[in-house]
């Protein structure tokens, strides 16, 4: 380990969504009028990303 060398990486990001809405409407081609809708996990507006990582070679 006495010539190793030790890389360390930090990533640091916002995010803004514009349409943090989940939903999505759906229809059965074989069955006419049958549409529904699913509902997703809805998603913040802003959100932090961070990351970290040690590499040593």
């Amino acid at each position: 380990m006495a010539e190793a060398v030790v890389t360390l990486r930090r990533r640091l990001a916002w995010a803004h969504h514009f349409d943090p809405e989940r939903s999505l409407s759906a229809t059965f081609q074989t069955l006419p009028g049958a549409t529904f809708v699913v509902n997703g996990a809805a998603m913040a507006r802003d959100t932090a990303l961070v990351g970290a990582a040690v590499e040593t070679r």
